[in-house]
């Protein structure tokens, strides 16, 4: 099984004042342990690290870019992808980011069903979310 790894896991995972940190924790532990390929994009990158250096400084970043982001495959966003990422976004709900639709298309063109996320946004579009 293949999972999406969505900036709200991450964040989550790393900062213990997020609400949802025991959780990410045991369920990213898991993840590790049972599934065959963690993905995320170079758009949620991007997102992560912004979050974690405005939250909680270049430490965070650290944690990340040296002990997360290794275990997740990286999709680099081309063009094409990254132009529907903005259609959706300029036909579609104001509410859903950018980068969530690029998460959503990523997931349809890998046949992902499956996103680690805190953000309702995936389960509303139909995907199975953990926790």
């Amino acid at each position: 099984m293949t999972v999406l790894v969505d900036t709200s896991a991450v964040v989550a995972a790393l900062l213990v004042d997020d609400p949802n940190h025991e959780a990410a924790r045991e369920h990213f532990e898991r993840l590790l342990d049972d599934v065959e390929e963690l993905v995320s994009h170079s758009h949620a990158v991007v997102e992560t690290i912004a979050v974690l250096q405005r939250k909680s400084g270049l430490p965070a970043v650290h944690d990340y870019v040296l002990g997360i982001e290794p275990t997740i495959d990286v999709v680099w966003v081309d063009e094409q992808r990254h132009r529907r990422g903005l259609a959706a976004l300029l036909t579609g709900s104001r509410r859903i980011s950018l980068v969530d639709h690029i998460s959503f298309q990523l997931m349809r063109d890998l046949g992902i069903d499956t996103a680690f996320a805190f953000d309702g946004d995936f389960r509303g579009e139909g995907f199975t979310v953990i926790p």
